[in-house]
């Protein structure tokens, strides 16, 4: 279950199917400033979807919606997508979900300082992993 809770000024609201040019893979999936993906599947059978944390201290990077376009066209499984989230930079804190055909999935949690993978069924807006990432507005939410 997915919502897109994004302003309609910054949302482009179209599902696009993109057979690239250049070698990559074809991908089907929601558009995010023309050229990005803010989730979708590959034809390897990936599917990738992400959930923003904050823009607490963000770094000199990739912004999600392209990290999006970058896995679906250039991962073919869990694994590839692991390792291209930690060869890239990142500009801001987010967790990444993807799943290959075989199902295997992983959760990337992912900030301009750090990474790590956790294997789980439920991602949220708050880190499991990098906690010291979390914004954190009451004791309780440290727990």
């Amino acid at each position: 279950v997915r919502n897109y809770d994004y302003h309609p000024a910054t949302y482009d609201g179209r599902y696009l199917l993109f057979q690239p040019t250049d070698g990559g893979l074809a991908q089907i999936g929601p558009t995010s400033r023309v050229t990005g993906r803010m989730d979708g599947m590959n034809e390897a059978g990936l599917v990738m979807g992400y959930n923003f944390m904050h823009r607490k201290k963000p770094g000199d990077g990739f912004v999600c919606y392209m990290i999006g376009r970058l896995i679906l066209q250039y991962c073919k499984d869990v694994e590839d997508a692991i390792k291209l989230l930690k060869t890239i930079p990142h500009r801001s804190s987010f967790s990444y979900i993807v799943m290959d055909k075989a199902l295997n999935h992983a959760i990337i949690e992912v900030s301009p300082r750090s990474i790590d993978v956790r294997y789980d069924n439920t991602c949220t807006n708050h880190f499991q992993l990098l906690t010291h990432e979390n914004r954190n507005y009451t004791k309780e939410s440290k727990a």
